[in-house]
């Protein structure tokens, strides 16, 4: 039997564009003032996989300083050298029109950086792994740079890691190797805990970070306690200032999306601990101080998401809720933003639908994006619909475009996509 797993909002990824501009218009200053939430204890050997220099710290500096008093281990994982930030090349090294030499300087700053607040926070330079994928990358190697022939080019010039720290050596800009080189750290180092970015995190690296854990995870079947953290979402965490006796709270867009929190406390000198391992990051302070100094509060927040199996011959669709007011189109389109996803699994086909704030448009496109873990392998289901027509993509190797009818039906707003099994 074909087992068939979904992941809220890690592995089935549902996108909403249209031909327009997108942009952001989160609920600015409004924040959840009652939440509830768990306890966080920390783990005997915690995994920690950041997606640039910085967040590590943003999102676990009091954990660290915790784990190193309790003699516990702790590994920090950085996916990119942050070497793709525009706004940062042009402050700190004045210069206007940026080329692949100044990113990559700015990547060999920003690793440095990295393992300064490390050290400051009491880890060894051993325990700090840099992958060295290309900032603003990891989304383009999720969705289409997925194979070997198929390389990611970075805005630091290159398709390949050109970073002598970097895990492995000259790495394959490419999800393949992005996912083998998870899973090898992960088996080699065999964490109890593994703290990686949230799913609903609006970064295109740390979703796309998110997904390639979760994917990691589940192909190599690695019994382990997740925690997700969130770092880029509307204005949290507000305000973006030092306010080291303010908790860290979920913003309000967040509610309702079956997220658990778990709150960890810190002391006066762990939140001052965290706030001066912030100010070692000094290309991105120059940019951004308020925002970054802005998660030295007086807790870690952590979140955690129960997990799904699709059972065949269901009898109601498993339904998923989205962030409500999250996205809106310079056309003003807001209708287009995604309530809910679902999946239903029934009689040799599987049912993939999305419901909109109000009917389905013929001028907004939305995407589906599956993917599949089964007996025979993982695959991969790539479709949009636009103006009443539906296009199956074929950008990698493990790719599905069906045979057979793949049908999908409009019903005011929702869209259902029924794919053969």
């Amino acid at each position: 039997m074909v087992r068939w797993w979904i992941l809220a909002f890690f592995l089935f990824v549902v996108s909403i564009w249209s031909y327009f501009y997108r942009f952001d218009v989160e609920n600015w200053g409004r924040m959840v003032v009652s939440v509830k939430t768990e306890p966080y204890t920390i783990g005997e050997r915690t995994l920690i996989i950041a997606p640039h220099p910085d967040d590590e710290t943003l999102i676990g500096a009091g954990i660290i300083q915790k784990a190193v008093e309790q003699k516990k281990s702790v590994k920090v994982v950085i996916v990119t050298n942050g070497d793709g930030y525009r706004g940062a090349v042009k402050r700190n090294f004045g210069v206007e029109n940026p080329v692949a030499t100044d990113f990559r300087k700015l990547g060999e700053i920003r690793h440095q950086e990295s393992l300064d607040a490390m050290h400051h926070l009491g880890l060894k330079t051993s325990d700090i792994l840099f992958l060295g994928y290309p900032d603003g990358g990891i989304n383009g190697m999720w969705e289409r740079d997925w194979d070997y022939n198929h390389l990611h080019q970075g805005l630091n010039g290159y398709d390949h890691s050109p970073y002598a720290f970097s895990f492995e050596k000259q790495a394959a800009y490419c999800g393949e190797n992005l996912i083998k080189n998870l899973s090898d750290v992960i088996h080699h180092y065999q964490p109890t805990d593994i703290i990686y970015p949230d799913p609903h995190d609006r970064h295109h690296d740390h979703w796309a970070t998110s997904a390639f854990v979760k994917y990691t995870l589940i192909k190599d079947s690695y019994k382990r306690k997740e925690w997700t953290f969130l770092v880029h979402r509307g204005n949290f965490p507000y305000p973006w200032s030092y306010k080291p006796w303010m908790p860290l709270r979920p913003p309000t867009v967040l509610e309702g999306v079956n997220t658990q929190w778990h709150y960890f406390d810190l002391n006066k000198k762990e939140v001052i601990q965290k706030y001066e391992a912030i100010q070692k990051y000094n290309t991105q302070t120059r940019v951004m101080k308020s925002f970054l100094s802005a998660f030295a509060r007086k807790n870690e927040m952590l979140g955690s998401y129960k997990e799904y199996k699709l059972l065949n011959n269901g009898v109601q669709p498993l339904f998923f809720p989205d962030p409500v007011a999250d996205t809106a189109i310079r056309d003003n389109i807001p209708e287009a933003d995604l309530v809910k996803v679902g999946v239903l699994r029934r009689d040799k086909s599987l049912y993939v639908g999305i419901e909109t704030k109000a009917p389905i448009q013929a001028e907004v496109e939305y995407g589906i994006h599956l993917r599949l873990f089964a007996s025979q392998g993982i695959k991969r289901i790539d479709a949009t619909v636009k103006q009443n027509k539906v296009s199956f993509m074929n950008d990698a190797s493990n790719s599905i475009v069906p045979t057979k009818s793949s049908n999908f039906y409009i019903n005011k707003n929702q869209l259902w996509f029924q794919l053969p099994e």
